[in-house]
């Protein structure tokens, strides 16, 4: 599994670097922890955010990417910032250290510590969150409204990436807030291409 996702890296820095290199942006991957993750999946969502920071350039430059990290389940918790590691080498040996918790699934919790905490307030940069998941969360839509309220306030643009048939668009799409910032894939092998396309 490494070896393919470091062949298809490979790939996209040939072909497609220099729209991955055109308009930098903060970046933090939300990801899913709970139960329904298993270990060997969990390296997979890993593995897709490693070989997504090796193929960029990292710093604050307009064509600079800097990334942080949450992982949740039925709570969630800031691994690092935008702003911890703007050292490439470093960045990505932190990025192998991330060890997964477990327990049940609330997206929502992910994204609202990422909100609060992912970002270096003031920055003036641009900013994106990428929510990993294989699971499901009901919520009211008074919960929606107010987390599209302080995405906006926050100038954060979600994307959403279902794995499998446990999530539920709709419920994506309205916590990222648009459907055609939702991808959805199959199996956990096609995260890397889908993280692609997000970034680049």
């Amino acid at each position: 599994m490494l070896q393919q996702l470091i062949t298809q890296a490979g790939s996209c820095s040939s072909g497609n670097a220099s729209s991955c290199t055109e308009k930098g942006s903060d970046i933090v991957f939300v990801l899913d922890e709970s139960g329904s993750v298993s270990d060997q999946q969990f390296k997979q969502l890993i593995e897709s955010c490693y070989q997504m920071v090796s193929m960029v350039s990292i710093g604050t430059g307009a064509q600079e990417f800097r990334f942080g990290f949450v992982l949740f389940s039925h709570t969630a918790r800031l691994i690092f910032n935008v702003s911890a590691y703007e050292n490439k080498d470093v960045l990505l040996k932190k990025i192998k250290e991330i060890v997964r918790g477990n327990g049940n699934t609330d997206i929502m919790k992910g994204m609202l510590v990422a909100l609060d905490e992912g970002y270096e307030q003031g920055s003036g940069r641009s900013r994106t969150m990428i929510v990993m998941t294989d699971g499901d969360t009901p919520y009211t839509d008074e919960d929606f409204t107010k987390l599209q309220k302080s995405l906006s306030r926050n100038s954060v643009t979600a994307y959403g990436v279902g794995i499998g048939n446990g999530v539920k668009n709709e419920t994506l799409t309205k916590l990222v807030g648009s459907e055609a910032r939702v991808r959805n894939i199959d199996k956990y092998d096609e995260l890397f291409t889908a993280v692609r396309r997000i970034v680049c």
